[in-house]
C-alpha cells in the first residue's frame, strides 16, 4: 500500500496537472477571444512580414494578459496560435465567399454545356476591369459598393456581437482599406468559375500577394478621388454591419414628457385620489 505522504504526493501532482491545463485553456481563451492581431491582420495587413507578425504576435499576448490582469510566459503553442491567425482570417472569409458567389452572381453549378457556357461568360463580365466589387456591374458605378461586400463584412466579421467586428470596433470604424481588399478573396473565388464549372482550388498566400497588392493601390486611389465621401461610404458601412451585429447603439437622451400642462393633469388626478381603488380612475 501506498504511505499517506505517497498518496498526498500523488494528489498534488494531479492537482498540479489540472491546473496546467486550467492554465492552458485560459491562455487559449485569452488569445482567441479578443485578440488584437486579428483585428490588425484583418483591418491593416493581410499579409504582415515575419518582423512585423512577431511583433503583432507579442503585442497581442501583452494585450490579452493585461485585460486579464495576469502575466504568463507565453508557450511555443501560444506563440504558433497568434502567428498564424491571419491564415485562420482568410480562411474563415474565404468560406464566408464561397456560398455569397453563387448567391450574389448567379453562377450555376450544373455541368451541361450551356450552363458552362452561361458561367464562363459571367465570370468574364464580372472580373473585366474589377466589375464584381460596383454596384453595378454593368455600368460600373459605385466603385466597391456591390451588395456582396456588405454581406461579406456581415459574415466574416458581424455576423453577432462575439465576432471580431463589435469586440474589436476601434479597428473597424470607419471600414479600412485594408478590409475592403475582400476584393481579393471574392477574385479567388470567382476564378474558380473561370472554365464555366466550378473548380475548388487551395488558396496559399504566396498565390494571392500580388494580387491583394493590386487591388490595395486600387482601393488607395479610390480613396484619394475624395477623402470625405470615400471615408462616410466606409463609416457608413461600418455602422450598417454593426447594427445588424445585434449590438445595442448608445440611446438618445430622453426628454421627460411630465412637464406644463401633462404635469399639471397628472397633478390634478393625483389630487383627487386616495390610490387606495382602481375605480377612483373612472369616477
Amino acid at each position: 500500500m501506498l504511505s499517506s505522504r505517497a498518496t498526498s504526493a500523488a494528489r498534488t501532482q494531479t492537482k498540479t496537472k489540472k491546473a496546467a491545463k486550467s492554465v492552458a485553456k485560459y491562455q487559449e481563451r485569452a488569445i482567441i477571444g479578443k485578440c488584437p492581431k486579428a483585428g490588425l491582420v484583418s483591418t491593416h495587413d493581410a499579409f504582415p512580414d515575419i518582423t512585423l507578425r512577431r511583433q503583432w504576435t507579442l503585442r497581442c499576448w501583452k494585450q490579452a494578459l493585461k485585460d486579464a490582469d495576469e502575466w504568463i510566459e507565453i508557450s511555443d503553442r501560444m506563440t504558433s496560435l497568434v502567428k498564424n491567425c491571419g491564415s485562420r482570417i482568410c480562411g474563415h472569409i474565404i468560406s464566408c465567399v464561397w456560398p455569397q458567389i453563387i448567391a450574389m452572381y448567379g453562377f450555376v453549378r450544373k455541368t451541361t454545356s450551356q450552363v458552362v457556357a452561361q458561367n464562363c461568360t459571367l465570370h468574364n463580365k464580372l472580373i473585366l476591369k474589377g466589375a464584381f466589387h460596383y454596384k453595378d456591374p454593368d455600368t460600373l458605378s459605385s466603385f466597391a459598393q456591390n451588395k456582396i461586400i456588405s454581406e461579406i463584412l456581415h459574415l466574416a466579421w458581424f455576423e453577432d456581437k462575439h465576432l471580431q467586428g463589435p469586440l474589436l470596433s476601434e479597428h473597424f470604424n470607419p471600414i479600412s482599406l485594408e478590409t475592403l481588399v475582400i476584393f481579393m478573396m471574392i477574385d479567388f473565388c470567382l476564378h474558380e468559375w473561370s472554365t464555366g464549372a466550378f473548380l475548388q482550388a487551395t488558396f496559399y498566400e504566396k498565390d494571392v500577394i500580388h494580387t491583394h497588392k493590386i487591388y490595395r493601390a486600387e482601393v488607395e486611389a479610390w480613396s484619394d478621388m475624395n477623402l470625405t465621401v470615400t471615408s462616410n461610404i466606409r463609416k457608413k458601412l461600418f455602422t450598417c454591419a454593426l447594427h445588424n451585429s445585434g449590438v445595442v447603439s448608445k440611446q438618445a437622451a430622453i426628454v421627460s414628457g411630465l412637464v406644463g400642462e401633462a404635469k399639471d393633469q397628472v397633478q390634478t388626478e393625483l389630487d383627487g385620489r386616495t390610490g387606495d381603488t382602481d375605480n377612483e380612475l373612472s369616477a
